[in-house]
């Protein structure tokens, strides 16, 4: 959470709660699924978090193992043989209806066909660096809903908005104006600069659009004309040099409009 002094100083903590997670690898590269790996056990010991991890590179040795219940997550290669992560998944989801399927690959048309088994995220191997702590917080949050805060102090009072309340997130001229559904009235405002918070609300699902705006992705509706529309109706400008990569930073991160 980040907290802002009343002289606009931040600093930058976590709630943690003692939850352990269990998770499966299957790629049929090994190399490369190791890097995954270390990858997630990086990123949650880093969280303050536990993960048991299990690698394994045949997709059909992982479908005889009898202990797939036992996993919570699941990261699988879109494009493997003899049997792809697609039905892969499927097979896991009959097993454990619950478990958090994660689609890993370097091709990005596989991701429809993902979301027909409600995969939780589609990641890219090309950009994992930078698509895969998104998507490792947005699970982390699946585990811990209340975890994430936006936290910020005013007249010696701390107040704390759940990040899953927020929709977009605003500057103007030094203030920073934070909107929930209703975007004539914003829930908070504060000192500070958007800058300051890029960064840190990347890793709980964040989009910067344009220089002055943060978009919360769960709240995207779609994309158009240079245009990001929000799921309360709200039509926002994007940056037309960076509308490209804008809309797929947020493809890669829900998979598919």
């Amino acid at each position: 959470m980040a907290i802002l002094s009343e002289k606009g100083q931040k600093c930058f903590g976590l709630r943690r709660k003692d939850v352990r997670m269990r998770a499966i690898i299957c790629d049929d590269d090994g190399r490369f699924a190791k890097k995954l790996e270390q990858l997630i056990m990086q990123y949650y010991r880093n969280m303050g978090m536990t993960i048991d991890t299990t690698v394994v590179t045949n997709p059909q040795n992982l479908l005889k193992r009898n202990d797939l219940a036992n996993f919570d997550i699941a990261f699988l290669d879109a494009d493997m043989k003899p049997i792809d992560g697609i039905e892969v998944g499927r097979a896991l989801r009959k097993r454990k209806p619950k478990i958090i399927i994660v689609f890993v690959s370097a091709y990005l048309e596989f991701a429809p066909k993902g979301y027909t088994i409600d995969a939780f995220r589609y990641v890219l191997k090309q950009d994992i660096q930078n698509t895969l702590p998104l998507c490792l917080s947005d699970i982390l949050q699946h585990f811990t809903p209340d975890r994430a805060f936006l936290t910020y102090k005013q007249r010696g009072e701390v107040f704390r908005i759940p990040c899953h309340d927020i929709m977009y997130i605003q500057s103007d001229l030094r203030k920073l104006n934070v909107f929930g559904d209703n975007s004539l009235e914003p829930i908070a405002s504060f000192y500070g600069k958007l800058s300051e918070y890029t960064d840190l609300l990347s890793r709980q699902g964040f989009l910067q659009i344009n220089k002055s705006t943060l978009v919360n992705m769960v709240h995207i509706k779609s994309f158009a004309s240079y245009h990001v529309r929000l799921s309360n109706g709200v039509l926002m400008n994007a940056t037309r040099k960076d509308y490209t990569a804008i809309k797929n930073r947020y493809i890669e991160w829900r998979g598919t409009l």
